[in-house]
């Protein structure tokens, strides 16, 4: 089976969730309750240390018991000319064309 998984939002959770028993995106069928109790635990959580310690007992536990293995990660690189203007990086490598200038570079 294929799986890709971007995040959709700035938060471990986004990954994490996908491993939740019950969560339609767990194609896996993983299945452990006290990993379900770390994520219900962390939801719960405002203090962003104690949620971030949380999610990390999460993630070493869904790591350690291996219901996915990873075969190669998408990577992309964009060449940019110099005399294009406002292209940023971002986690979802979308960029509207809204946002980009041309200038011309004297040399």
């Amino acid at each position: 089976m294929r799986f890709v998984w971007i995040g959709d939002y700035n938060d471990a959770n986004t990954f994490l969730d996908i491993f939740r028993s019950g969560s339609t995106q767990n194609l896996p069928g993983y299945n452990d309750r006290e990993y379900d109790e770390l994520l219900a635990a962390a939801a719960a959580t405002l203090d962003e240390t104690a949620r971030a310690a949380l999610l990390q007992q999460a993630e070493m536990r869904v790591l350690g018991a291996y219901p996915i293995v990873p075969l190669y990660f998408f990577v992309n690189k964009h060449l940019v000319k110099p005399s294009v203007r406002n292209f940023r990086s971002n986690v979802l490598d979308v960029h509207q064309s809204r946002y980009l200038e041309l200038t011309s570079i004297v040399q």
